[in-house]
């Protein structure tokens, strides 16, 4: 009865040393686990930032060109000598498990600021006195600041062909369109000429619309670049009437109009093309050219 007792007795130690063997043994594995979510992301590019949590209350180390931290998300701001232009600017950036680098890049908008002469200022002005520019990822999910002293500056992570960045003008004086475009960053962007003829900035237009009235399988879209070699910008637009065959659509005027029919040829066109009404405020667009060997792609 004695050697049972003690049997029983040593069979619940065993029991409890195990126990406690596996649990030291999961601990462990989470402790490296844990250990092994940071991340070392090398600054390649512009290096002179500082990087902070999404929040911006807590400065992270940077050292070497490089810092260490978990996955998620957080801000970087270019922190260059006093008098640099791009000082302030900044942004948000994503690090995942697969993140090895944060790659910058500077943009400056001066050679495509919308400009308009003013009347009462007697002299042309741009950006600052029109409106405001703001920055945003392809998804529009992260926004990007200027810097704090030059609105034209900003500093973003370069995506080369991975993805573009969105930005969108929206002027002082409701009376005109807002504009929104896309572009995509390789290096040091400053949207330079490639010739005399690419003068293209971001238009400054006054409200003014037009009613085009197409076919029901005709696509109707206006259309403009900042430069020849930047990606063309497209607007796509909802009909608020159809009669008769015919889509009825509310369409601003000044950028250049693109129509799309399966079958038929595409048409870009500045001016278009039709029989427009008295007053010149609605059009029926002309018939496209027929093209049997067009291949239709969705845009």
């Amino acid at each position: 009865m004695k050697e049972t007792k003690e049997n029983k007795k040593m069979q619940k130690i065993l029991r409890y040393l195990l126990l406690t063997m596996c649990l030291l043994g999961i601990l462990r594995v989470n402790v490296y686990a844990a250990e092994n979510t940071d991340r070392v992301i090398n600054l390649t590019g512009i290096s002179n930032v500082k990087i902070y949590t999404a929040d911006k209350k807590q400065e992270i180390e940077v050292k070497d060109k490089s810092f260490t931290v978990n996955p998620g998300e957080y801000c970087y701001e270019y922190a260059g000598d006093g008098e640099d232009s791009l000082n302030g600017a900044g942004g948000y950036f994503t690090v995942t498990e697969d993140t090895t680098e944060l790659k910058l890049a500077s943009v400056y908008f001066k050679n495509v600021s919308p400009t308009a002469w003013l009347n009462e200022k007697h002299q042309r002005v741009y950006l600052p006195e029109l409106g405001t520019l703001s920055l945003y990822d392809e998804k529009q999910q992260k926004e990007y600041w200027h810097a704090t002293d030059d609105v034209y500056n900003y500093v973003v992570p370069n995506c080369g062909g991975d993805s573009y960045y969105n930005f969108k003008f929206t002027s002082f004086d409701e009376n005109y369109l807002p504009i929104e475009g896309h572009f995509y960053v390789y290096r040091e962007t400053d949207f330079g000429s490639l010739n005399l003829s690419d003068n293209g900035k971001i238009p400054y237009l006054k409200k003014s619309y037009i009613t085009v009235k197409a076919p029901i399988d005709m696509e109707v879209y206006t259309t403009w670049e900042l430069k020849f070699y930047t990606a063309r910008n497209w607007k796509s637009y909802t009909p608020f009437k159809t009669e008769d065959g015919y889509n009825y659509y509310k369409i601003p005027e000044g950028f250049t109009y693109m129509m799309r029919q399966e079958g038929k040829v595409t048409r870009y066109t500045k001016n278009l093309n039709g029989e427009w009404n008295d007053d010149h405020t609605e059009v029926t667009v002309a018939p496209l050219e027929d093209n049997p060997t067009q291949i239709h792609r969705e845009q």
